[in-house]
């Protein structure tokens, strides 16, 4: 599994460990194998599609949707498990965090990427 780091470009500093979740599979099951959801400063990136879920999850989550250039395009908290959330236009990525982990992320805010490692 490729892993991302993402460094927020503005004042205030943001440093996030995405793990990239690539094919059908690893993006319809997304955290949903998981017990617990990403440590803090941890999340797992998609694709875009035009509708997330958290159908069968044990845990809310927090979604931050960016466009093609890694800018913020919006945030969603707190989404409690057994719901369908469509994707804001021009969503490229989301990026699903711990529920709480995103709060201070606002829209507008710029990211860059390193490759961390690739599988």
């Amino acid at each position: 599994m490729n892993t991302w780091h993402l460094h927020s470009t503005g004042p205030d500093e943001w440093v996030i460990t995405a793990h990239i979740a690539h094919g059908f599979f690893a993006h319809l099951i997304g955290l949903l194998g998981s017990h617990s959801p990403p440590k803090p400063g941890c999340g797992l990136m998609l694709t875009t599609r035009s509708a997330l879920h958290t159908f069968g999850m044990r845990f809310p989550i927090d979604i931050v949707y960016f466009d093609e250039q890694l800018q913020v395009i919006a945030c969603r908290c707190h989404v409690p498990p057994w719901r369908l959330v469509r994707t804001p236009r021009g969503t490229r990525f989301c990026l699903e965090m711990m529920a709480g982990a995103s709060q201070r992320i606002r829209p507008g805010t710029r990211f860059t990427r390193e490759l961390l490692c690739a599988a």
